[in-house]
């Protein structure tokens, strides 16, 4: 069983050169109607794995998620509200997740489409967001807008006042992971060892 050390070490190193982006800034707002009225909020502290590449989006990958109790309307017994188990119940379900499924290039020059599947208050669907990618120094900003039907999540009841459709807005500012990748320590140079890790890393971990 020697073959396995290989296979580990192998992917640890694969691990270090994968070009991770910081998220320098994040902004998650949403808008919904109550009674006529749009209300605005907003949730942060959004974290997880971001490797978006515009030039190889089909490999890139998202895999963040927000503390639900991280919801602000601006008025405090509006969000205690929110917080309960008739909307986001964030004592039984205290995050809310978003993981890519896959990318698409739009026909718009840094325009993009990403497949998600959302998680909220324990149920999962998938979900399309169309977005732009615009270089900032050595940064990406990325934009996009998607809009869900509270409902199918179980947030707000049979409400009749409340709009069924809310839509997000997503602004994020992050490190170029290109530039890290490049940046990086060069690899040592390949011995037979190394060689023949490359070629178990051909074996076990081919597309």
């Amino acid at each position: 069983m020697r073959i396995l050390p290989f296979v580990l070490c192998s992917l640890l190193v694969l691990s270090s050169y994968a070009g991770q982006q910081e998220i320098i800034e994040s902004s998650i707002r949403f808008e919904i109607k109550n009674a006529g009225v749009t209300v605005e909020g907003s949730f942060s502290q959004l974290a997880g794995t971001i490797e978006f590449d515009p030039a190889n989006y089909p490999k890139s990958i998202v895999n963040v998620s927000v503390p639900s109790a991280t919801i602000n309307t601006g008025i405090g017994a509006r969000d205690a509200k929110l917080k309960k188990a008739e909307y986001f119940d964030i004592a039984k379900f205290p995050s809310i997740r978003l993981k890519s499924r896959f990318f698409g290039k739009a026909t718009e020059d840094n325009a993009f489409r990403g497949y998600f599947t959302l998680t909220l208050k324990g149920v999962s669907q998938d979900i399309t967001m169309p977005f732009t990618v615009a270089k900032e120094g050595d940064h990406f900003r990325i934009k996009g807008d998607f809009t869900i039907n509270r409902r199918d999540f179980g947030v707000g009841g049979k409400s009749f006042i409340m709009s069924d459709e809310v839509t997000l807005h997503i602004n994020l500012l992050l490190t170029d992971g290109t530039k890290s990748l490049k940046k990086g320590s060069p690899l040592p140079p390949q011995s037979e060892h190394s060689r023949n890790i490359d070629s178990l890393n051909w074996i076990f971990l081919k597309p």
